[in-house]
């Protein structure tokens, strides 16, 4: 069977939901060509589906791994996932494969922070740097809720900035862009308020450091300093006012 015979098949055995029977065109596929991609990635998508994440990936090494001139970003991101769901850290140089071809793929972004925000050995400023990319770049319809990618930009700044002695230094909150301050806590925005800080979510200004809008408004770094590192250090603000 051909790989085109075996995809149109494929498509409406998935379309009456038959999944098995799809499968079995797919294993017919890779066996009269093995070195088939389209086979292979459908195959590696129903198999990652069910959960099987080291069978899945495997199925598609032969395809990633037969050479440095491939370069198909979807199969390679698909390779990285399957390998990331069954535990396997060679996820993140995957990942980072398919960015060098993708370098738009949120996703791609988003998994690595995870990984290297969470890792015992991590590197705390890439993880940072691919949580504040994964946010940038997603779009509006993407499949994988927006609360995903603020959790795992607040692990990755929140760790990074927490490095020296647990708690973010007071010098990195007051060098920190309003906009990504507001992304570390929901509460943020309610100090900003309480110190005439009020259009902190305004188009331009988010971007200013909190040290220069304090200085616009008048308001007392320190305090606001003080504050918002009680909020990121878990401390319940009634027990700082």
């Amino acid at each position: 069977m051909s790989s085109s015979e075996a995809i149109r098949l494929t498509i409406a055995a998935t379309m009456e939901t038959n999944h098995d029977l799809a499968v079995r065109y797919l294993l017919e596929a890779i066996k009269e060509d093995p070195t088939a991609v389209f086979p292979r990635f459908h195959l590696a998508t129903i198999l990652g589906s069910r959960g099987l994440h080291a069978q899945a990936a495997e199925t598609l090494r032969c395809c990633v791994d037969g050479g440095a001139g491939f370069d198909d970003p979807g199969v390679i991101f698909l390779f990285a996932r399957q390998l990331h769901l069954a535990g396997d850290l060679e996820a993140i140089s995957q990942y980072q494969r398919a960015l060098t071809l993708d370098p738009a793929c949120e996703k791609a972004h988003l998994y690595i922070a995870q990984l290297l925000a969470s890792g015992s050995d991590c590197n705390l400023r890439d993880a940072a740097e691919h949580a504040r990319n994964a946010l940038r770049l997603r779009p509006t319809n993407s499949m994988v809720p927006e609360s995903e990618f603020v959790e795992t930009y607040q692990m990755a700044v929140g760790t990074e900035a927490s490095v020296s002695d647990g708690i973010c230094d007071d010098s990195w909150i007051a060098g920190q862009a309003i906009g990504e301050l507001l992304l570390l806590h929901p509460r943020v925005t309610s100090v900003l308020e309480e110190a005439d800080i009020t259009c902190s979510e305004c188009a331009g200004y988010s971007n200013a450091t909190l040290a220069v809008a304090a200085s616009e408004v008048g308001a007392s770094l320190t305090s606001l300093v003080y504050k918002i590192r009680m909020l990121l250090s878990g401390t319940n603000m009634e027990d700082v006012r």
